[in-house]
């Protein structure tokens, strides 16, 4: 792994704990074996299941790496720093923000407009399970976005800053 963006955002000591994790985890033999071009085929699960294993979850600790550098570090929008951007919908953000006036959805006017209950509190990204039986499908990225992808008649780039279309 490199720090190509911000190299001084990577401590030498974090970068060998992410290297020794993703061998641990098996996650640099996937890279090497499954993230090539051409594509041999469908991404295998790394793990075999759709659970990151105890001790392999280095997307928490990257965002917690880079929350620490940055208080205000958005993972929808990374180039966003103090101060925190406001927005009527409570987004974009990575943690909770305080808004300047009542978040849209969370108005009384419009939870009537859109026939939503009058007592529940509008939150970008609420605890409400919306599974209540469990989610058993498998991500999108590894069923959706390949397909998509394959049949799309426009170009589709994957980078690390940003994805575009053209």
């Amino acid at each position: 792994m490199q720090c190509q963006l911000r190299p001084d955002f990577c401590s030498s000591s974090f970068m060998q704990t992410l290297e020794a994790t993703a061998q641990r985890c098996n996650y640099s033999d996937y890279m090497d074996k499954f993230v090539t071009y051409p594509p041999t085929g469908l991404l295998p699960l790394p793990s075999g299941t759709t659970r990151t294993p105890r001790g392999c979850d280095v997307w928490d600790m990257i965002f917690d790496a880079a929350f620490l550098i940055n208080p205000a570090f958005n993972i929808y929008r990374i180039f966003d720093t103090f101060p925190v951007l406001w927005d009527v919908l409570g987004f974009p953000g990575s943690f909770e923000d305080v808004q300047l006036s009542p978040l849209y959805f969370d108005r009384a006017d419009v939870k009537k407009a859109i026939h939503a209950p009058a007592n529940v509190t509008w939150t970008e990204c609420s605890d409400v399970n919306v599974f209540p039986h469990g989610d058993a499908s498998l991500p999108s990225a590894l069923t959706v976005l390949p397909n998509v992808i394959e049949k799309s008649k426009r170009s589709v780039i994957v980078h690390g800053l940003a994805v575009s279309a053209t």
